[in-house]
């Protein structure tokens, strides 16, 4: 089980992913099941997993296990009730380690910073290339995403 807290925000300044610290890795994916709970299957590069997240906005507790790449793809195919959430993903540091999400096709041209920390009380510098804070916004949830594509 991996508890933790996820604090989103807007990228204000699209450049930024010029300064990540390794190359972007796509990721693809869609959901089993929504609700309190959900159920995710995503493929990041060339592996794939399959999580169980419930909770709300800014604290969830998940459970996530690999499975072949292969059957995740035929999960996404055949078993999603939801559509395709895709996107590349890169790494930045900048006081702590950001994953920056740059969506494509219904969802682009949005993108997301996120921070995950393990403690509610610990400050989160939010660096100067950073937008508003959308971590309360279920407009900003893959899986709102998913069925309501930003664009």
């Amino acid at each position: 089980m991996n508890e933790h807290i996820e604090r989103k925000y807007l990228v204000a300044d699209p450049a930024i992913v010029a300064t990540a610290t390794e190359p972007p890795v796509a990721i693809r994916q869609a959901y089993l099941a929504t609700g309190k709970t959900t159920v995710r299957v995503r493929v990041m590069g060339a592996t794939a997993w399959l999580g169980v997240v419930g909770g709300h906005a800014t604290t969830a507790v998940g459970y996530e296990y690999q499975v072949p790449r292969d059957d995740a793809e035929r999960m996404i195919e055949k078993l999603s009730v939801t559509g395709v959430v895709e996107k590349d993903r890169y790494r930045i540091e900048d006081g702590v380690a950001w994953a920056v999400d740059v969506f494509k096709a219904g969802n682009a041209p949005l993108m997301i910073a996120e921070a995950t920390q393990t403690s509610r009380t610990a400050a989160l510098a939010a660096p100067s290339w950073l937008g508003d804070e959308v971590s309360h916004d279920i407009r900003y949830q893959n899986v709102y995403l998913a069925t309501h594509p930003f664009s």
